[in-house]
């Protein structure tokens, strides 16, 4: 299973989900190169981790640096654009970012379907016919004879032929 933390936001009207990596100082860190002259790069601090800090980076800028966003602002190449509260949006120019909050994710998931049901019962059904194919048949036929008036015997199995003709010749002799 995958544990990560995820960021939910909304960029007009429609949902994505950004890995958030942790950084120094009890930070996390997502990165969305938006344009070639132009990425997004939100901020998620422990102490206030209800809030979502968005930030623009200059085009070029090497995310590895990202552990210090202080030596970026510092810089000039991280522009702080706004900060959003759960449900809270930004206005970025045309765009509108709506943070819907960090939530831990796990790769484990269980779907529910209502077909369910009829799929048990048809793999249940699908297992006994194996069963009853793979196991083991004998079969003994008998019929009275109209001239002699005997009770004629016939026997046939598909594994172990020699104890089944031990045990026919048994029964064979037993109904004597």
């Amino acid at each position: 299973a995958d544990w990560k933390r995820v960021l939910r936001i909304e960029f007009n009207s429609k949902n994505f989900e950004i890995e958030l990596n942790k950084i120094k100082n009890g930070l996390e860190v997502a990165y969305i190169p938006a344009t070639d002259e132009l990425g997004l790069l939100f901020l998620i601090s422990s102490k206030e981790p209800d809030s979502l800090n968005v930030f623009s980076v200059k085009s070029g800028e090497d995310t590895t640096v990202f552990s210090n966003p202080q030596a970026l602002i510092e810089s000039g190449n991280l522009r702080f654009i706004g900060k959003a509260k759960p449900k809270e949006q930004i206005q970025l120019g045309p765009m509108k970012i709506k943070f819907l909050g960090a939530f831990p994710k796990t790769g484990i998931q269980y779907k529910h379907s209502p077909g369910d049901a009829i799929m048990i019962i048809g793999m249940g059904i699908l297992i006994l016919g194996v069963l009853i194919a793979f196991g083991s048949k004998r079969v003994i036929w008998g019929f009275v004879d109209k001239d002699t008036n005997n009770l004629v015997l016939l026997g046939n199995a598909d594994r172990l032929r020699d104890s089944f003709k031990v045990e026919f010749s048994e029964l064979v002799k037993n109904l004597a």
